[in-house]
């Protein structure tokens, strides 16, 4: 069903379907999943790569969204070592009303999705997590929530959403969000799941004040076993500040920072590096546009380093809007990825352990990455869109160079 160019010769298998079309730029290459029908005056494919994962004999394992005739569709490339496409597939989401908002690719071909889910009662949304295996069938789907209580006479239903998704390494699958009553009172809270999709434990975190909104981007399992968990205080306003819960073993809370800074910060992906966690997401003043922003906590909580980047955009008129939205390991360093989503392109970085730029490709003309994976032989691979709409996209990037 889908094709790949995989460099200058294009040595990859053609079969009918969608393309991964090799375009000009940084070198080695840039991949772009476009539609043949297109040609023919078919409508533009728009989606996104959102999730990255390693798969069998070193390839790797790409997912995301398309929407066209048939409306919205999960997709799922396996890439091999040479990143030629040996397996695809896409499908509908099949939970009726459900909205899928976190990906997981798995590294048999399948993937993990997760968002919200229509729930019993009237404007009730609950948490949803479902599993696809390597041919885009459905092997489960959970809808899990429960009802908040606005006083002692009335119970009024709750909007659950899955904001944060990750396959950890013991195994279990952590989805994380957040609830509302009203949009007036918030909570948060952490649902376990075996591989089966059989909801272990929920864990309700608790909330110093329950009328401000808070959003969960990230969830990380310590060799401990105990969880760090991402994200955004206030995320819609001028008090938006980075945010990191600490969950022991046994899911008490072990410490709860909130990350005051000039301007807004909001995180959007977390990773480990080391025991430190480092998020990065966009810092904001005032009305101007944004910087990517990227943060280091140490075990403790602490803020150890703290920066501010800008992508190579070329001159314009119009000031982009940045963002680091995927991040990565890379041994002893970091791969971070985003963009403008408008006129700066999407960009892809290796960095220091303390933040620093070491080398970057971007790909001018607009665009988000949104996922970032380190592949073998110290490759990497970035995976988002081209443009504020435009197809699915894939940047491969070389190791940097020795001095």
């Amino acid at each position: 069903m889908l094709l790949v160019a995989c460099g200058p010769q294009d040595p990859c298998p053609h079969p009918q379907g969608l393309a991964l079309d090799l375009k000009p730029g940084p070198v080695p290459a840039s991949w772009v999943l476009v539609d043949p029908a297109a040609a023919r005056e078919a409508p533009p494919l728009e989606g996104a790569v959102l999730a990255l994962g390693a798969g069998p004999e070193d390839g790797s394992v790409a997912a995301g969204w398309l929407t066209g005739k048939d409306g919205l569709q999960l997709f799922a490339l396996t890439l091999d070592r040479g990143t030629c496409v040996v397996q695809s597939w896409t499908a509908p989401v099949t939970q009726a009303g459900a909205e899928a908002r976190r990906l997981v690719a798995m590294a048999d071909g399948g993937l993990l999705v997760a968002g919200k889910a229509p729930g019993p009662g009237i404007g009730n949304d609950e948490a949803w997590v479902a599993r696809y295996d390597s041919t885009g069938q459905t092997l489960w789907s959970v809808v899990e929530g429960e009802f908040l209580y606005v006083s002692g006479l009335f119970q009024t239903p709750s909007r659950e959403s899955v904001t944060a998704l990750a396959l950890l390494p013991d195994g279990n699958i952590a989805a994380a969000g957040t609830a509302d009553v009203n949009a007036a009172l918030y909570s948060n809270w952490v649902l376990l799941l075996d591989q089966a999709g059989k909801v272990r434990q929920r864990i309700d975190l608790p909330r110093d004040d329950p009328r401000t909104l808070g959003e969960l981007s990230a969830v990380v399992q310590q060799d401990d076993g105990s969880l760090l968990l991402a994200g955004t205080l206030a995320p819609d306003t001028d008090a938006a500040d980075a945010w990191v819960l600490a969950v022991g073993r046994d899911t008490t809370l072990l410490w709860d920072r909130r990350y005051r800074a000039p301007g807004r910060q909001r995180v959007a992906a977390a990773a480990a590096l080391g025991d430190d966690l480092v998020m990065v997401g966009r810092q904001r003043s005032g009305e101007a546009p944004g910087d990517a922003w990227i943060t280091i906590v140490d075990p403790e909580g602490e803020a150890t380093a703290t920066a501010s980047l800008r992508g190579e955009a070329p001159p314009s008129d119009t000031d982009p809007d940045e963002s680091l939205t995927a991040l990565a390991a890379d041994g002893d360093r970091l791969l971070a990825a985003g963009g403008s989503g408008a006129a700066g392109g999407a960009w892809l970085l290796r960095l220091t352990p303390q933040g620093t730029p070491l080398d970057s490709r971007v790909l001018p003309g607009g665009g988000l990455l949104s996922a970032v994976l380190r592949r073998n032989q110290g490759l990497a691979l970035a995976g988002g869109r081209l443009g504020a709409a435009g197809p699915p996209l894939l940047l491969l990037m070389a190791p940097a160079a020795q001095p």
